[in-house]
């Protein structure tokens, strides 16, 4: 499966020969709906955490309403286990246009391993986010902790003890 599908959002299917190995991969009809194909990618090889957004990202109605903002181009992150069982940090990629051919609004899609990526981004958050020497959270890290902790629980009592050893 060579990751770029072309979908009309128009007419609301997929075109092209990837469009089979798709529909045999997710073990549906190949003349199964674009809007189909998204909610069942999303139920069966999306985390649940990302899910919902997959959904409404990639519906046609986003899609639609995308272009009409005068862009041709929509991203989305998510975790995904094409394999069926390992998840992993993939990047979609749109590229929206309109055919003048058929009048019909298409998309190419492209999905993108960055594992990688994501591991280099958290090891740089990590670096930046802790004291070299001790491995505890700095300054700046533990101001954004507790910020975070009082806008999510920000009615609830809280309380911070500081130490200074040295």
């Amino acid at each position: 499966f060579d990751n770029v599908l072309e979908a009309d959002i128009t007419n609301d299917c997929l075109i092209g020969e990837n469009c089979q190995k798709l529909t045999q991969l997710l073990q549906i009809p190949a003349s199964t709906s674009y809007s189909e194909i998204i909610r069942v990618i999303s139920q069966k090889m999306v985390d649940p955490a990302f899910s919902e957004e997959y959904r409404r990202v990639l519906s046609r109605e986003n899609v639609l309403a995308t272009l009409a903002q005068g862009q041709n181009i929509l991203e989305f992150e998510c975790i995904e286990r094409s394999d069926g069982e390992n998840y992993r940090w993939i990047r979609v990629h749109y590229c929206i246009y309109l055919s003048k051919i058929t009048n019909c609004v298409h998309v190419i899609s492209y999905v993108k391993n960055i594992e990688e990526e994501k591991r280099a981004y958290i090891r740089l958050i990590e670096k930046a986010s802790t004291d070299q020497m001790t491995g505890l959270l700095n300054k700046t890290a533990i101001k954004e902790t507790v910020q975070d902790l009082l806008h999510k629980y920000p009615d609830e009592s809280h309380m911070v003890l500081m130490v200074d050893i040295d």
